[in-house]
């Protein structure tokens, strides 16, 4: 019985030490060499996600500028909101379409720009300057210029644009 006793003393001491040798880098949560490997991924992440929401931008651009209302709807998620300077924030596409409808005919050559950008998991932000002219009715027109932030939402495959707010200068 004393042998019994030593032998599973000492099996429980071999694995106790074997367990506390495994290398930090195998143990979940802990830093270690794997962080490199980490950093690669996230950056090819951000990179992969920034160029598909810069070509969502892309195509928000195009629609606004031919003024095609109903590809323009469709970059926003359903939910989406718009917030503008002025008045109350614009939710859905019935709305956002009611809007472009009233508003485009008279806005042009809208541009957004990237100063700060970021994502995780389905979700990314970008920030930055952005302009667009008003004609106005008696043939004269203006530039608005700002600061604008968007927020992206991942529906699947596609990123869609779920919140934008506009802050003029």
């Amino acid at each position: 019985m004393k042998v019994s006793i030593v032998i599973s003393l000492v099996i429980s001491l071999v694995l106790i030490s074997s367990a506390a040798a495994t290398p930090a880098a195998s143990q979940t949560g802990v830093p270690g060499p794997g962080i490199t490997s980490n950093r690669r991924h996230m950056t090819d992440f951000l990179n992969e996600v920034n160029q598909r929401v810069t070509g969502l931008t892309r195509q928000w651009r195009g629609a606004w500028v031919r003024d095609e209302i109903d590809d323009l709807v469709d970059l926003y998620t359903e939910d989406a909101v718009l917030i503008l300077a002025e008045g109350e924030p614009i939710r859905g596409h019935r709305r956002l379409k009611q809007y472009f409808e009233e508003s485009l005919a008279t806005l042009g050559g809208a541009q957004l720009s990237e100063t700060d950008f970021h994502a995780s998991g389905r979700m990314a932000l970008m920030s930055g300057p952005f302009s667009y002219l008003i004609q106005g009715e008696n043939g004269l027109s203006w530039q608005v210029t700002g600061t604008h932030v968007t927020v992206f939402l991942r529906e699947g495959r596609d990123w869609k644009i779920r919140s934008q707010i506009f802050r003029a200068n």
